[in-house]
Protein backbone atom coordinates (compact mmCIF):
# COMPACT_ATOMS: atom_id res chain seq x y z
CA UNK A 1 0.00 0.00 0.00
CA UNK A 2 2.53 2.13 0.83
CA UNK A 3 4.50 1.66 -2.83
CA UNK A 4 1.77 2.19 -4.20
CA UNK A 5 0.82 5.52 -2.36
CA UNK A 6 4.62 6.19 -2.94
CA UNK A 7 3.99 5.72 -7.12
CA UNK A 8 1.01 7.65 -7.18
CA UNK A 9 2.51 10.69 -5.84
CA UNK A 10 4.97 10.82 -8.57
CA UNK A 11 2.71 10.25 -10.87
CA UNK A 12 0.81 13.48 -9.54
CA UNK A 13 4.29 15.17 -9.22
CA UNK A 14 5.28 14.63 -12.86
CA UNK A 15 1.85 15.36 -14.54
CA UNK A 16 2.15 18.78 -12.63
CA UNK A 17 5.39 19.76 -13.61
CA UNK A 18 4.96 18.65 -17.03
CA UNK A 19 1.81 21.11 -17.32
CA UNK A 20 4.08 23.63 -15.78
CA UNK A 21 6.68 23.46 -18.24
CA UNK A 22 4.43 22.96 -21.48
CA UNK A 23 2.32 25.86 -20.18
CA UNK A 24 5.03 28.26 -19.30
CA UNK A 25 6.59 27.70 -22.71
CA UNK A 26 3.40 28.47 -24.69
CA UNK A 27 2.86 31.67 -22.50
CA UNK A 28 6.34 32.13 -23.07
CA UNK A 29 5.98 32.25 -26.92
CA UNK A 30 2.52 33.22 -27.28
CA UNK A 31 3.75 36.79 -25.67
CA UNK A 32 6.67 37.30 -27.94
CA UNK A 33 4.20 36.40 -31.00
CA UNK A 34 1.49 38.51 -30.01
CA UNK A 35 3.95 41.77 -29.23
CA UNK A 36 5.46 41.42 -32.80
CA UNK A 37 2.19 40.96 -34.20
CA UNK A 38 1.13 44.49 -34.08
CA UNK A 39 1.63 45.03 -30.58
CA UNK A 40 -0.87 42.64 -29.34
CA UNK A 41 -3.07 42.23 -27.08
CA UNK A 42 -4.51 46.11 -27.46
CA UNK A 43 -7.55 45.51 -25.28
CA UNK A 44 -8.52 43.48 -22.43
CA UNK A 45 -10.98 41.83 -24.36
CA UNK A 46 -8.33 40.17 -27.11
CA UNK A 47 -6.36 39.32 -23.65
CA UNK A 48 -9.22 37.25 -22.53
CA UNK A 49 -9.64 35.42 -25.78
CA UNK A 50 -6.09 34.74 -25.78
CA UNK A 51 -3.65 33.50 -23.36
CA UNK A 52 -6.11 34.39 -20.05
CA UNK A 53 -9.23 32.03 -22.04
CA UNK A 54 -5.96 29.28 -23.03
CA UNK A 55 -4.57 29.38 -19.19
CA UNK A 56 -8.13 29.06 -18.34
CA UNK A 57 -9.17 25.39 -20.04
CA UNK A 58 -5.89 23.60 -19.42
CA UNK A 59 -5.65 24.39 -15.75
CA UNK A 60 -9.43 23.88 -15.16
CA UNK A 61 -9.07 20.67 -17.32
CA UNK A 62 -6.55 19.78 -15.11
CA UNK A 63 -8.22 20.55 -11.22
CA UNK A 64 -11.05 18.40 -12.86
CA UNK A 65 -8.52 15.66 -12.95
CA UNK A 66 -7.45 16.51 -9.86
CA UNK A 67 -10.87 16.03 -8.59
CA UNK A 68 -11.88 12.88 -10.21
CA UNK A 69 -7.99 11.72 -9.27
CA UNK A 70 -8.57 12.05 -5.35
CA UNK A 71 -12.35 12.94 -4.50
CA UNK A 72 -11.41 15.25 -1.88
CA UNK A 73 -14.61 16.19 -0.34
CA UNK A 74 -15.68 12.60 -0.65
CA UNK A 75 -12.31 11.70 1.16
CA UNK A 76 -12.69 13.99 4.10
CA UNK A 77 -16.34 12.54 4.47
CA UNK A 78 -15.49 8.85 4.08
CA UNK A 79 -12.78 9.30 6.60
CA UNK A 80 -15.64 10.85 9.14
CA UNK A 81 -17.49 7.95 8.31
CA UNK A 82 -15.38 5.19 9.03
CA UNK A 83 -14.43 7.01 12.61
CA UNK A 84 -17.30 7.51 13.30
CA UNK A 85 -18.27 3.81 12.33
CA UNK A 86 -15.43 2.60 14.19
CA UNK A 87 -16.62 4.07 17.01
CA UNK A 88 -20.14 3.31 17.49
CA UNK A 89 -18.98 -0.80 16.23
CA UNK A 90 -16.58 -0.65 19.24
CA UNK A 91 -19.23 0.75 21.47
CA UNK A 92 -21.17 -1.64 21.23
CA UNK A 93 -18.47 -4.28 21.38
CA UNK A 94 -16.80 -3.41 24.31
CA UNK A 95 -20.66 -3.00 26.08
CA UNK A 96 -20.10 -6.31 27.77
CA UNK A 97 -16.99 -5.53 29.66
CA UNK A 98 -18.34 -3.64 32.70
CA UNK A 99 -20.30 -6.56 33.11
CA UNK A 100 -17.77 -9.28 32.80
CA UNK A 101 -15.42 -6.87 35.07
CA UNK A 102 -18.44 -6.38 37.72
CA UNK A 103 -18.62 -10.69 37.82
CA UNK A 104 -14.73 -10.98 37.90
CA UNK A 105 -14.02 -9.07 40.57
CA UNK A 106 -15.80 -11.53 43.56
CA UNK A 107 -14.11 -13.98 41.64
CA UNK A 108 -10.93 -13.09 42.16
CA UNK A 109 -11.18 -11.84 45.38
CA UNK A 110 -12.92 -15.53 46.52
CA UNK A 111 -10.09 -17.12 44.80
CA UNK A 112 -7.37 -15.29 46.92
CA UNK A 113 -9.51 -16.49 50.28
CA UNK A 114 -8.97 -20.34 48.95
CA UNK A 115 -5.35 -20.63 47.33
CA UNK A 116 -3.29 -23.82 48.32
CA UNK A 117 -0.87 -23.29 50.28
CA UNK A 118 2.40 -24.07 47.52
CA UNK A 119 4.91 -25.08 50.34
CA UNK A 120 2.18 -27.71 51.13
CA UNK A 121 1.31 -28.85 47.74
CA UNK A 122 5.27 -29.43 47.16
CA UNK A 123 5.50 -31.48 50.42
CA UNK A 124 2.38 -33.52 49.05
CA UNK A 125 3.98 -33.86 45.92
CA UNK A 126 7.51 -34.99 47.32
CA UNK A 127 5.50 -37.53 49.54
CA UNK A 128 3.91 -38.89 46.50
CA UNK A 129 7.10 -39.60 44.64
CA UNK A 130 8.22 -41.30 47.74
CA UNK A 131 4.95 -43.86 48.09
CA UNK A 132 5.77 -44.33 44.25
CA UNK A 133 9.46 -45.40 45.21
CA UNK A 134 7.95 -47.45 47.76
CA UNK A 135 5.48 -49.37 45.52
CA UNK A 136 7.90 -50.07 43.09
CA UNK A 137 10.69 -51.44 45.00
CA UNK A 138 8.00 -53.67 46.39
CA UNK A 139 6.80 -54.80 43.52
CA UNK A 140 10.64 -55.00 42.64
CA UNK A 141 11.30 -57.58 44.92
CA UNK A 142 7.92 -59.13 44.33
CA UNK A 143 9.17 -60.18 41.01
CA UNK A 144 11.69 -62.28 42.51
CA UNK A 145 9.52 -63.70 45.05
CA UNK A 146 7.03 -64.75 42.18
CA UNK A 147 9.57 -66.22 40.00
CA UNK A 148 10.41 -68.43 42.88
CA UNK A 149 6.99 -69.69 43.03
CA UNK A 150 7.76 -71.23 39.59
CA UNK A 151 5.17 -68.40 38.16
CA UNK A 152 5.61 -67.78 34.54
CA UNK A 153 7.86 -64.37 33.52
CA UNK A 154 5.30 -62.39 32.41
CA UNK A 155 2.65 -63.50 34.83
CA UNK A 156 5.45 -62.47 37.56
CA UNK A 157 5.79 -59.20 35.46
CA UNK A 158 1.73 -58.48 35.29
CA UNK A 159 1.58 -59.90 39.06
CA UNK A 160 4.79 -57.27 40.39
CA UNK A 161 3.00 -54.20 38.60
CA UNK A 162 -0.26 -55.01 39.92
CA UNK A 163 0.99 -55.36 43.56
CA UNK A 164 3.28 -52.01 42.93
CA UNK A 165 0.25 -50.77 41.91
CA UNK A 166 -1.76 -52.23 45.07
CA UNK A 167 0.46 -50.78 47.65
CA UNK A 168 0.69 -47.29 46.05
CA UNK A 169 -3.12 -47.25 45.89
CA UNK A 170 -3.75 -48.66 49.62
CA UNK A 171 -1.64 -46.13 50.93
CA UNK A 172 -3.94 -43.53 49.42
CA UNK A 173 -7.01 -45.09 50.26
CA UNK A 174 -5.55 -45.84 53.66
CA UNK A 175 -4.79 -42.22 54.85
CA UNK A 176 -8.26 -40.90 53.68
CA UNK A 177 -9.94 -43.74 55.51
CA UNK A 178 -7.84 -42.84 58.40
CA UNK A 179 -8.23 -39.46 58.42
CA UNK A 180 -12.36 -39.96 58.12
CA UNK A 181 -12.56 -41.92 61.60
CA UNK A 182 -14.76 -39.39 64.43
CA UNK A 183 -12.33 -39.36 66.96
CA UNK A 184 -8.65 -40.68 67.65
CA UNK A 185 -10.13 -43.97 69.17
CA UNK A 186 -11.28 -44.96 65.92
CA UNK A 187 -8.48 -43.94 64.02
CA UNK A 188 -6.66 -45.90 66.06
CA UNK A 189 -8.77 -49.02 64.85
CA UNK A 190 -8.62 -48.17 61.52
CA UNK A 191 -5.06 -47.61 61.94
CA UNK A 192 -4.89 -51.58 62.28
CA UNK A 193 -7.71 -52.71 60.57
CA UNK A 194 -5.65 -50.56 57.30
CA UNK A 195 -2.53 -52.87 57.84
CA UNK A 196 -3.95 -56.44 58.20
CA UNK A 197 -4.43 -56.56 54.10
CA UNK A 198 -0.44 -55.25 53.68
CA UNK A 199 0.94 -57.58 56.18
CA UNK A 200 -0.78 -60.91 54.95
CA UNK A 201 0.56 -59.56 51.75
CA UNK A 202 3.77 -58.77 52.64
CA UNK A 203 4.38 -62.22 54.65
CA UNK A 204 3.47 -64.11 51.56
CA UNK A 205 5.92 -62.33 49.48
CA UNK A 206 8.67 -61.83 52.19
CA UNK A 207 8.67 -66.10 52.65
CA UNK A 208 9.21 -66.94 48.97
CA UNK A 209 12.15 -64.42 49.14
CA UNK A 210 13.63 -65.91 51.93
CA UNK A 211 12.79 -69.49 50.35
CA UNK A 212 14.97 -67.93 46.80
CA UNK A 213 17.30 -66.61 49.22
CA UNK A 214 18.06 -69.46 50.78
CA UNK A 215 18.17 -71.60 47.87
CA UNK A 216 20.61 -69.72 46.03
CA UNK A 217 22.81 -69.68 49.34
CA UNK A 218 22.75 -73.55 49.18
CA UNK A 219 23.69 -73.79 45.43
CA UNK A 220 26.15 -71.46 46.16
CA UNK A 221 28.44 -73.08 49.03
CA UNK A 222 27.41 -76.81 47.39
CA UNK A 223 29.50 -76.05 44.22
CA UNK A 224 31.71 -73.97 46.15
CA UNK A 225 35.32 -76.46 47.67
CA UNK A 226 35.15 -73.95 50.39
CA UNK A 227 33.12 -75.10 53.82
CA UNK A 228 31.18 -72.14 55.06
CA UNK A 229 29.47 -73.11 58.84
CA UNK A 230 25.91 -71.72 58.77
CA UNK A 231 24.19 -71.28 61.92
CA UNK A 232 20.98 -70.41 60.36
CA UNK A 233 18.62 -69.70 57.69
CA UNK A 234 17.60 -66.30 55.90
CA UNK A 235 13.92 -65.86 57.77
CA UNK A 236 11.02 -64.99 55.89
CA UNK A 237 9.74 -63.38 59.14
CA UNK A 238 12.75 -60.56 59.02
CA UNK A 239 12.12 -59.65 55.05
CA UNK A 240 8.26 -59.23 56.43
CA UNK A 241 9.14 -56.98 58.96
CA UNK A 242 11.25 -54.58 57.05
CA UNK A 243 8.77 -54.42 54.38
CA UNK A 244 6.12 -54.06 56.89
CA UNK A 245 7.41 -51.09 58.48
CA UNK A 246 8.33 -49.09 55.32
CA UNK A 247 4.90 -49.46 54.49
CA UNK A 248 3.95 -48.40 58.15
CA UNK A 249 6.51 -45.12 58.46
CA UNK A 250 5.15 -44.56 54.33
CA UNK A 251 1.41 -45.01 55.50
CA UNK A 252 2.12 -42.86 58.90
CA UNK A 253 3.49 -39.90 56.61
CA UNK A 254 0.76 -40.38 54.19
CA UNK A 255 -1.88 -39.82 56.96
CA UNK A 256 -0.02 -36.37 58.17
CA UNK A 257 0.02 -34.89 55.33
CA UNK A 258 -3.02 -35.99 53.72
CA UNK A 259 -5.63 -33.75 52.39
CA UNK A 260 -8.51 -33.32 54.87
CA UNK A 261 -12.18 -32.98 53.17
CA UNK A 262 -12.23 -29.42 53.41
CA UNK A 263 -8.87 -28.91 51.96
CA UNK A 264 -10.35 -30.60 49.25
CA UNK A 265 -13.10 -29.22 48.78
CA UNK A 266 -11.33 -25.75 48.31
CA UNK A 267 -9.04 -26.77 45.83
CA UNK A 268 -11.87 -28.13 43.75
CA UNK A 269 -13.34 -25.03 44.40
CA UNK A 270 -10.02 -23.20 43.61
CA UNK A 271 -9.57 -25.18 40.08
CA UNK A 272 -13.19 -24.13 39.38
CA UNK A 273 -12.60 -20.37 39.88
CA UNK A 274 -9.79 -20.50 37.85
CA UNK A 275 -11.65 -22.10 34.73
CA UNK A 276 -14.04 -19.58 35.06
CA UNK A 277 -11.70 -16.68 35.54
CA UNK A 278 -9.19 -17.88 32.55
CA UNK A 279 -12.54 -17.97 30.61
CA UNK A 280 -13.75 -14.63 31.61
CA UNK A 281 -10.32 -13.04 31.26
CA UNK A 282 -9.84 -14.48 27.89
CA UNK A 283 -13.34 -12.99 26.36
CA UNK A 284 -12.13 -9.98 27.78
CA UNK A 285 -8.67 -10.35 25.80
CA UNK A 286 -10.32 -11.17 22.86
CA UNK A 287 -12.77 -8.12 22.97
CA UNK A 288 -9.72 -5.59 23.68
CA UNK A 289 -7.53 -7.06 21.11
CA UNK A 290 -10.80 -7.19 18.78
CA UNK A 291 -11.21 -3.25 19.65
CA UNK A 292 -7.36 -2.13 19.32
CA UNK A 293 -7.50 -3.65 15.26
CA UNK A 294 -10.61 -1.98 14.56
CA UNK A 295 -9.14 1.36 15.60
CA UNK A 296 -5.89 0.38 14.02
CA UNK A 297 -7.77 -0.68 10.80
CA UNK A 298 -10.23 2.38 10.72
CA UNK A 299 -7.07 4.95 11.60
CA UNK A 300 -5.33 3.57 8.80
CA UNK A 301 -8.32 3.75 6.32
CA UNK A 302 -9.12 7.44 7.46
CA UNK A 303 -5.44 8.75 7.18
CA UNK A 304 -6.03 7.20 3.61
CA UNK A 305 -8.94 9.19 2.82
CA UNK A 306 -7.89 12.51 4.61
CA UNK A 307 -4.24 11.99 2.82
CA UNK A 308 -6.41 12.67 -0.56
CA UNK A 309 -7.71 15.72 0.49
CA UNK A 310 -4.91 17.10 1.48
CA UNK A 311 -2.86 15.96 -1.38
CA UNK A 312 -5.83 17.50 -3.65
CA UNK A 313 -5.91 20.82 -1.91
CA UNK A 314 -2.12 21.09 -2.02
CA UNK A 315 -2.67 20.68 -5.86
CA UNK A 316 -4.92 23.05 -6.19
CA UNK A 317 -2.96 25.69 -4.75
CA UNK A 318 -0.74 24.64 -7.05
CA UNK A 319 -2.36 24.67 -10.11
CA UNK A 320 -3.72 28.63 -9.51
CA UNK A 321 0.12 29.24 -9.05
CA UNK A 322 0.50 27.83 -12.58
CA UNK A 323 -1.75 29.70 -14.06
CA UNK A 324 -0.55 32.87 -12.30
CA UNK A 325 2.80 31.77 -13.79
CA UNK A 326 1.72 31.41 -16.79
CA UNK A 327 0.18 34.75 -17.17
CA UNK A 328 3.42 36.56 -15.87
CA UNK A 329 5.40 34.36 -18.42
CA UNK A 330 3.53 35.83 -21.34
CA UNK A 331 3.07 39.66 -19.66
CA UNK A 332 6.77 39.81 -19.32
CA UNK A 333 7.60 37.97 -23.10
CA UNK A 334 4.91 40.67 -24.34
CA UNK A 335 6.26 43.46 -22.47
CA UNK A 336 9.96 42.84 -23.75
CA UNK A 337 8.71 42.89 -27.69
CA UNK A 338 6.43 45.18 -28.06
CA UNK A 339 7.64 47.69 -30.27
CA UNK A 340 5.23 50.81 -29.08
CA UNK A 341 6.63 50.97 -26.06
CA UNK A 342 3.42 50.31 -23.76
CA UNK A 343 2.55 48.35 -20.77
CA UNK A 344 -1.48 47.74 -21.16
CA UNK A 345 -2.92 47.90 -17.34
CA UNK A 346 -4.21 44.10 -17.78
CA UNK A 347 -0.14 43.09 -18.63
CA UNK A 348 0.68 44.86 -14.96
CA UNK A 349 -1.72 43.20 -13.06
CA UNK A 350 -3.19 40.58 -15.00
CA UNK A 351 -6.86 39.72 -13.92
CA UNK A 352 -7.71 36.32 -11.21
CA UNK A 353 -8.96 33.88 -13.32
CA UNK A 354 -12.25 32.14 -11.35
CA UNK A 355 -11.51 28.38 -11.34
CA UNK A 356 -14.78 25.92 -10.25
CA UNK A 357 -12.42 24.60 -7.16
CA UNK A 358 -14.05 22.13 -4.45
CA UNK A 359 -12.78 24.79 -1.56
CA UNK A 360 -13.60 28.48 -3.47
CA UNK A 361 -14.79 30.44 -0.70
CA UNK A 362 -14.49 31.52 3.00
CA UNK A 363 -17.31 29.24 4.11
CA UNK A 364 -16.00 26.03 2.97
CA UNK A 365 -12.39 26.63 3.64
CA UNK A 366 -14.21 27.37 7.40
CA UNK A 367 -15.63 23.77 7.00
CA UNK A 368 -11.98 22.30 5.57
CA UNK A 369 -10.67 23.67 8.90
CA UNK A 370 -13.41 22.53 11.51
CA UNK A 371 -14.37 19.51 10.00
CA UNK A 372 -10.97 17.87 10.03
CA UNK A 373 -11.24 14.17 10.72
CA UNK A 374 -7.67 14.32 11.85
CA UNK A 375 -7.84 17.91 13.41
CA UNK A 376 -6.18 21.36 12.69
CA UNK A 377 -2.98 20.26 12.27
CA UNK A 378 -3.48 17.68 10.21
CA UNK A 379 -4.56 20.09 7.58
CA UNK A 380 -2.17 22.56 7.63
CA UNK A 381 0.71 20.44 8.12
CA UNK A 382 3.10 19.20 10.97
Amino acid sequence: METQRNNQNVQNDSFLDELKDSLLLYAGVQGKYDALNNNQPASLDEFQVGILNKTRVEVQTAIDWNQKMYLPISGVVVAKSILKETEQEIKILEAPLPEKERKLRPLLNRAKQIVPDAKQQLIRKTILWGLAVVAVTEGFFAYDALRQAFLPRVTSVISSVGIAFAIAFGLHVSAQYINNARNKKWKNFRYLLSLIPPLIVFYFIGDLRAQEYNEHFDLSTSSSDVKVNSNGEVSGLAITAISFILYLVALVISVKNHKTKEESKQEKEYEQLSKEINSIEYEMKLIKNKSIRLKDEAKVKAEIAYRNFEIALANEKRLIRIADLALIEYAAQNKLYRSDGLCPWFLSTPPKIQFKLFLHNSETKTDENTNSPMGNSALHGR
